[in-house]
C-alpha cells in the first residue's frame, strides 16, 4: 500500500505544490532546459509525468517513462503518455540520449549507488539527477519529521534517509566527479541538479 501523497496524480500534485510553493514551477523549468529539443528522454520514477504533459510534449521530445506505481501508469496511459510499470531495483533501464530520475533517488538509500551507475549506463548523453535536499522529513520539530518520513511510500516501502545538499554533493564527486558536466540548485534551494555524462555507446 502507498501512502495518501501516492494514492493519486491529482493528491501528488496538489501536496507537491504546497510542499514547494513557488518554486514548484522552477524545478519542472529547471530541468525543461537541461533537456534538447527532439531528444529521446527516459525518465525513471516518473510519478505523475508532471514534466512531460507541461514541458517536453510540445518540443518533439520523444519520451518514455517508469513507474513503480499502477495507478500513475494507468493515469499516464490514459492520457497517451508511454509509462510502463517499472521497478528500477530489477528491471533493465531503457537507454535514451537522456536518462533522468527525478525526486527519486532517496527511495534507493543506500543502494543509490549502484541505482546511478545503472541509469549511466543506459543514458548515451546525460544522466539528470535532480534530487531534494531540503526536506521536511529533516525539519527540526520530531512530529513533522515523522509525518513526512511516513507520507512518502510510492508503494515499495518507507524511506527514512534523505539527501541534503552536502550529502548529495558529497556522493556525486565522490563516485562521478569525472562525469559532471553542470550542477545547479533551482530557485529556492529546495532541490538540487546534477547532470551527468553518460556511459551508454
Amino acid at each position: 500500500m502507498s501512502s495518501l501523497i501516492y494514492s493519486h496524480p491529482s493528491i501528488y500534485q496538489l501536496l507537491m505544490r504546497v510542499i514547494y510553493a513557488g518554486g514548484y514551477a522552477a524545478r519542472y523549468r529547471a530541468l525543461s532546459e537541461l533537456i534538447p529539443d527532439g531528444a529521446e528522454v527516459f525518465e525513471a520514477c516518473a510519478g505523475d509525468a508532471y514534466l512531460y504533459q507541461h514541458y517536453l510534449r510540445p518540443r518533439s521530445i520523444q519520451y518514455r517513462a517508469g513507474e513503480f506505481n499502477e495507478t500513475f501508469v494507468a493515469h499516464a496511459r490514459a492520457r497517451g503518455i508511454d509509462m510502463q510499470r517499472f521497478d528500477l531495483r530489477q528491471d533493465p533501464v531503457p537507454q535514451a540520449d537522456v536518462v533522468l530520475i527525478h525526486a527519486s533517488l532517496y527511495q534507493f538509500m543506500p543502494e543509490h549507488r549502484q541505482i546511478v551507475d545503472r541509469l549511466l549506463a543506459a543514458a548515451r548523453q546525460t544522466l539528470i539527477i535532480s534530487e531534494p535536499v531540503r526536506n521536511l522529513s529533516s525539519s527540526r520539530w520530531a512530529l513533522i519529521r515523522c509525518v513526512a518520513r511516513r507520507s512518502a511510500d510510492p508503494g515499495s516501502g518507507h524511506k527514512a534517509q534523505r539527501f541534503d545538499e552536502h550529502s548529495l554533493d558529497e556522493f556525486v564527486t565522490s563516485h562521478y566527479a569525472e562525469r559532471v558536466r553542470q550542477r545547479l540548485l533551482i530557485p529556492g534551494g529546495r532541490e538540487l541538479i546534477y547532470c551527468l555524462e553518460g556511459r551508454a555507446r
